[in-house]
């Protein structure tokens, strides 16, 4: 994530708004305005700013989550679409997934998977992994989310195939092993005791059955909150890489790795006449160096060194804050940020000669058991 205080306190709304006071002059403008752009303007912020975990309190405290589920039902495809990136970026948080899981979401974004639109449906399947926890397996991996994602697995769209086959394999297999041995474990009694308990506690939930069956699983094993919060703990032990040397390493948060390059004119020539944009920007005294080419240059790192071999790519956010010219010598470094089923990264393109950034972005990737 890029954002700090000291950084969002220059980026002020209008009138000199506070974040929070910003955020709503959003919401509001959404809520009022009847241009479909302006609509559509507003709404590509928001998810803009679910990316980044610092404005997560005052998104909840302005509803965003509610506004974005709204939009899943409306006939906007954009509108649509915006707001599913919103919540991607949104369920990576424990407090906004919660909320999302117990408004009826994993319903909502299931309806999703039968758009038209392949973009659509690769932030849907994404956001339902994101979802996923040891105790929401059993809310998420429903019989008609499964059966709706297992006719994807077939799908043309390699990435749609991938992120299907990833929640098929992963989480519908373990779904059904835990459902068997929740109710093979629970005495009569103890259900009767555990039940009652949790009826005057937690009223809201219950119609969440199968989370409660992993929960009260959950504390007959006495496990502690920060193993329920450790997602995905047993799956990160076994996802490993390729290093230099040929050898199988385990991947961590933290993990670097980064490549040095000159870029010259004639790779701006190759690179434009490969891709067809004879753009005059990357011609001349002193040409821009295509976004595209930098962005490929940090797809050698993820896909040749760290992760390494198997990468895949399937969400990619991307800035460039300042040019980059031919004859400029960079350093591309990527690090890894989060190991789940998906791998998060961040990674960053920097000017040796002035230390400018200029190329920065995240990115969330399928690491592909290698045979």
């Amino acid at each position: 994530m890029f954002s700090t205080p000291e950084k969002l306190a220059k980026r002020t709304g209008k009138k000199d708004a506070n974040r929070q006071e910003y955020l709503g002059q959003l919401v509001n403008e959404f809520r009022t305005t009847k241009s479909k752009e302006a609509k559509e303007q507003v709404l590509a912020n928001l998810a803009n700013f679910a990316y980044d975990p610092i404005n997560y309190e005052y998104l909840r405290h302005l509803k965003v989550i509610d506004l974005f589920l709204d939009q899943l039902s409306e006939a906007n495809s954009i509108l649509l679409e915006l707001a599913l990136g919103g919540l991607c970026n949104l369920a990576l948080d424990d407090e906004n997934r919660d909320y999302i899981l117990h408004n009826n979401g994993v319903h909502i974004i299931s309806s999703c998977l039968s758009s038209p639109r392949e973009e659509t449906v690769i932030a849907a399947i994404t956001t339902l992994i994101f979802l996923v926890t040891p105790e929401s397996k059993l809310v998420v991996a429903t019989p008609e989310v499964v059966s709706c994602i297992s006719q994807l697995c077939s799908s043309p769209n390699p990435r749609i195939t991938n992120l299907a086959k990833i929640f098929i394999e992963d989480y519908v297999s373990e779904r059904s092993q835990l459902e068997e041995t929740v109710e093979n474990s629970l005495s009569v009694e103890i259900k009767k005791i555990m039940w009652e308990t949790f009826f005057v506690c937690n009223k809201t939930v219950l119609k969440y059955r199968s989370v409660v069956h992993k929960m009260l699983f959950s504390d007959l094993l006495r496990e502690t909150p920060t193993q329920h919060n450790c997602m995905y703990s047993s799956e990160v032990k076994n996802i490993e890489k390729l290093s230099s040397a040929g050898k199988m390493t385990k991947l961590e948060v933290g993990n670097e790795a980064s490549v040095r390059r000159t870029i010259t004119v004639e790779d701006l020539d190759k690179f434009g006449s490969l891709i067809g944009d004879y753009n005059t920007v990357h011609s001349g005294v002193r040409p821009i160096v295509h976004g595209a080419f930098l962005n490929g240059l940090v797809s050698g790192v993820i896909g040749t060194k760290l992760p390494g071999s198997g990468s895949i790519v399937v969400q990619e956010l991307l800035r460039f804050p300042n040019s980059c010219h031919a004859g400029d010598t960079v350093n591309v470094t990527v690090r890894i940020t989060e190991v789940r089923k998906l791998v998060s990264c961040s990674f960053s393109c920097v000017c040796e000669s002035d230390n400018k950034v200029v190329m920065e972005g995240t990115a969330k990737l399928i690491i592909k058991s290698l045979k």
